[in-house]
């Protein structure tokens, strides 16, 4: 059972990297950078210590975002 595992991997992983490669361009939206901010600064008890999202070299973080409208009614 294990063998289809890796085999699934193998034959669907690069097909789902290339179907997905234009997601993975995206910016994350900077409400997601806040959130997962807050969060890791309530999980860490030294979170002052800690570096920034922006600093932790993921091009996402790094990127510019524009404010984006609010669609939940």
């Amino acid at each position: 059972m294990a063998d289809n595992v890796h085999w699934l991997r193998d034959t669907y992983g690069p097909a789902l990297r290339a179907f997905y490669a234009d997601l993975l361009k995206q910016p994350v939206p900077q409400r997601f950078v806040d959130l997962v901010a807050s969060l890791e600064a309530q999980a860490a008890p030294d979170a002052a210590t800690s570096p920034p999202l922006a600093d932790s070299g993921h091009p996402a973080a790094t990127q510019q975002h524009e404010p984006q409208p609010d669609t939940s009614e």
